[in-house]
């Protein structure tokens, strides 16, 4: 029996272990068997509960491709109301600095939380080669109390200190106390006082700490988790600027999780020539500061980016936390390319909303970043590269907008490296919520995005949606049957004629009841086929995090990445010692093209943001389960087993679809653009065998 008793819901969930092995079919197989022929003869089982509920949508975003759906053709006359060009979209671009014989790298490194331990390693790697005649390496670095107390260069300390970095030292320049590195004016004292300090041609302005994507970056303890905004990052770098007497920044780099999007280069790109930036979130050792050892004063930006990248890439690689990387290099000065795309994009957009379901399905066509199953620590960021190509193959009347885009992708992202379940990426992500209702309203005050703002609200708006017609399930039974390569079961339910147009997602969520309880253990993507059936697949195995004795079921959902390869996300709570709140954290595991697990990463979600976790003496990890209530899914933390999470724990399966000690569960669901939707549902405990 595993265990059931749990603490409750929490406010916020998921950013995960070592796995084991275990018998389960890949989510990537159940594709496959999904774009199958949904055949006839399909054998009734179970009653439809066909509940009415706007919620029952999953918590993680589903890959699905809407095969036989309205393909997006340009019927359809409705003209909504055409947004005005961005401001200077049509102005020329800035011109490049170019020459120089000296660099100031600087680093504003905000350690002052867990990320601790990591800005140790980081600097130990700055003093490779260290700082040299036309090259200096300066770091301003707040640390912690409570997670490290390691010295570094035989320096032990909690403040804030300014350092200049040597070949194997470090030379002590200031002691600030303890300051608030959350405050614009903090960043632009750094930096104007290294360059007066360390005056050259050239200056690279590194951020360092957890990072959020567009709402901000960095995260102090000692202030109160307080963090750069995008608007505090503008003002910091504009001030530095304006007392500096410069016009821009040759690199600015985010060593932190999600900051390689579109909303920091528009936000950015007045300071700076060049952004280097994750899609994705980054394992904790971050990027390899060995590699500035092989660089001179003379070294370009784009060489200095590119010797990051690749030491990046090399670490990732010998740390076995390479499959799920990404890092690009985008030139903030040819960003305008895509404006006027997205701009022409929208534009297409008003004149014909009826092709706005197929333009909102291409977003499930993305790799998806900082993706969290229960979708309440989710940051939505998609690979913009991505959204364009499925626009372009499934949209006919934007095709030329959006092949526009994928050209100024191009263009504008001049380096990159990904791993094996992020090879799609682009090198450039963005903000797109699942569905209006998820959209946050602090984006409206976000400077500089407004050409993709526009298209996302023109994707969202009520005179595009359709939202008066809602997906809705026919009152006849789920029908189930064994796929025809056998390991599956194939699930659907038939939507009521014309109400299919709008839908955007559909999906199957699984699970088990236990007596008034049903208790939701995994999500599957979903397609809908000519006939208006939503099709999901299921094995009949649930997933089993144990560690010694105590074994539970947690929540699996996948994420397929391309090329034959998984992301699988499992859900968790994280408790700190001696806290009584918990706090989210996602186990990402990556599965090859013949489904063995090959890496998995703890990731924890907390005010700080998302970062690799390094659990501390005396915390405890505990497994996430769905709860399936009268308004949707509510996610819960299952406190009766606790995990050590500095000890190794595993990954397992059991089979309890057709199992005596368990009724079975299905949820099949189709949501529209809005987020309204229908959910049908059956619980059984014989199924025809595999």
């Amino acid at each position: 029996m595993k265990a059931w008793t749990s603490r409750g819901s929490v406010c916020y969930t998921p950013p995960g272990l070592a796995e084991s092995g275990g018998s389960m079919m890949s989510f990537r197989r159940w594709s496959g068997l999904l774009m199958l022929a949904f055949a006839t003869s399909l054998v009734a089982c179970g009653g439809s509960d066909n509940a009415d509920d706007d919620d029952n949508r999953g918590p993680g975003d589903s890959d699905n491709d809407n095969t036989g759906d309205n393909d997006g053709g340009d019927g359809g006359t409705n003209k909504g109301t055409p947004h005005a060009p961005p401001p200077g979209i049509n102005e020329p671009e800035r011109v490049h600095s170019t020459g120089g014989t000296s660099w100031t790298f600087l680093v504003y490194m905000v350690a002052d939380n867990d990320l601790e331990p990591f800005a140790l390693q980081d600097l130990e790697e700055m003093m490779v080669g260290g700082s040299r005649p036309n090259f200096n390496i300066v770091v301003q670095v707040d640390r912690a109390v409570g997670f490290s107390d390691a010295p570094v260069a035989g320096l032990s300390f909690t403040s804030t200190k300014r350092l200049l970095v040597n070949d194997g030292g470090l030379t002590e320049l200031d002691d600030l106390g303890e300051q608030n590195h959350g405050v614009s004016q903090q960043l632009s004292d750094f930096i104007a006082w290294g360059v007066q300090t360390y005056p050259a041609d050239k200056v690279a302005v590194i951020l360092w700490d957890h990072g959020s994507a567009w709402p901000g970056f960095g995260a102090d303890f000692s202030d109160g988790y307080d963090a750069l905004t995008m608007p505090e990052m503008a003002l910091g770098l504009e001030v530095a600027l304006s007392t500096l007497g410069r016009t821009s920044f040759n690199l600015l780099g985010f060593d932190a999780c999600l900051m390689g999007a579109l909303e920091t280069g528009l936000a950015l790109r007045p300071y700076a020539e060049y952004l280097l930036a994750s899609e994705e979130l980054e394992p904790g050792h971050g990027w390899d500061y060995r590699v500035l050892e092989n660089l001179i004063g003379t070294s370009t930006a784009v060489e200095m980016a590119g010797a990051l990248i690749d030491g990046f890439a090399a670490q990732a690689q010998a740390q076995n936390t390479d499959d799920a990387i990404t890092l690009s290099l985008v030139d903030m000065y040819n960003l305008k390319a895509i404006e006027r795309a997205l701009h022409a994009m929208d534009n297409a957009l008003v004149d014909n909303n009826s092709v706005t379901p197929a333009v909102v399905r291409a977003r499930d066509a993305a790799l998806e970043f900082g993706r969290d199953p229960s979708g309440s620590a989710s940051a939505h960021m998609l690979d913009l590269g991505n959204i364009a190509t499925a626009i372009s193959r499934t949209v006919p009347s934007l095709a030329t907008g959006a092949n526009q885009l994928t050209a100024a992708i191009d263009a504008a992202v001049l380096d990159q490296t990904t791993g094996r379940t992020t090879a799609r990426a682009t090198g450039i992500a963005v903000y797109w919520p699942p569905f209006r209702r998820a959209y946050n309203p602090d984006y409206e005050n976000l400077p500089g995005v407004t050409a993709w703002r526009d298209f996302l609200e023109t994707a969202q708006s009520d005179e595009h949606t359709g939202g008066d017609v809602v997906p809705r399930f026919t009152n006849a039974p789920v029908q189930v049957q064994v796929a025809s390569s056998g390991g599956a079961y194939l699930y659907g339910a038939q939507l009521e004629a014309g109400t299919e147009i709008n839908v955007v997602e559909t999906g199957l969520y699984y699970g088990v009841a236990q007596g008034d309880n049903i208790f939701v253990l995994g999500d599957s993507f979903g397609v809908l086929d000519t006939e208006r059936f939503v099709i999901g697949a299921w094995d009949g195995y649930v997933l089993t995090i144990t560690q010694g004795a105590q074994s539970v079921y947690g929540y699996l959902s996948f994420q397929e990445a391309g090329d034959g390869t998984t992301l699988a996300a499992i859900p968790l709570y994280y408790q700190r010692p001696g806290q009584s709140t918990v706090n989210s954290a996602i186990y990402v595991v990556t599965y090859d093209t013949n489904n063995v697990p090959q890496q998995q990463t703890l990731y924890h979600y907390s005010e700080a943001g998302y970062a690799e976790l390094t659990p501390e003496v005396g915390s405890a990890l505990y497994a996430a389960q769905g709860l399936l209530t009268d308004s949707g899914i509510e996610f819960i933390v299952v406190d009766s087993v606790a995990f050590d999470p500095t000890a190794s724990l595993s990954i397992g399966y059991d089979l309890v679809l057709g199992s005596a000690e368990w009724e079975s569960f299905i949820l099949l669901y189709a949501t529209g653009a809005t987020g309204d939707g229908d959910a049908v549902s059956s619980l059984e405990r014989d199924w025809p065998q595999l």
